[in-house]
C-alpha cells in the first residue's frame, strides 16, 4: 500500500491524528457535559461545552503522543550517528 506523500509530513499527520481524536471523543465528552450541568442548562451549551472539551483534550493527547514520538526517533538517530563516529575512528 503507497503512503501519499502528504502524510510523511509529521505536521499534517498531527493534525489528522489531532481531528481524528476529536471527533472520537467529542460523543464521550457530550455525555459528561451532560451529567455534570445543570438541567437548565441549553442542550446547545451542553453540545459546544462538550466538543470544546473534546478539541482541548484531543490537543492534549496529540501533543503528547507528538512528543514521545519525536523523543523516540531523536534517540534512534543519536543512536545511529554515535555508531557512525564510533566506525569512522
Amino acid at each position: 500500500m503507497k503512503i501519499p506523500a502528504s502524510l510523511k509530513n509529521p505536521d499534517v499527520l498531527g493534525w489528522i491524528i489531532y481531528l481524528v481524536l476529536t471527533v472520537v471523543l467529542a460523543y464521550p465528552c457530550v455525555m459528561l457535559m451532560f451529567k455534570i450541568t445543570y438541567d437548565t442548562a441549553s442542550t446547545w451549551t451542553r453540545v459546544v461545552g462538550g466538543i470544546f472539551v473534546a478539541a482541548i483534550l484531543a490537543g492534549f493527547i496529540s501533543w503528547l503522543g507528538n512528543e514521545i514520538w519525536f523523543r523516540i526517533k531523536r534517540r534512534s538517530r543519536n543512536k545511529k550517528r554515535k555508531i557512525a563516529r564510533k566506525t569512522k575512528k
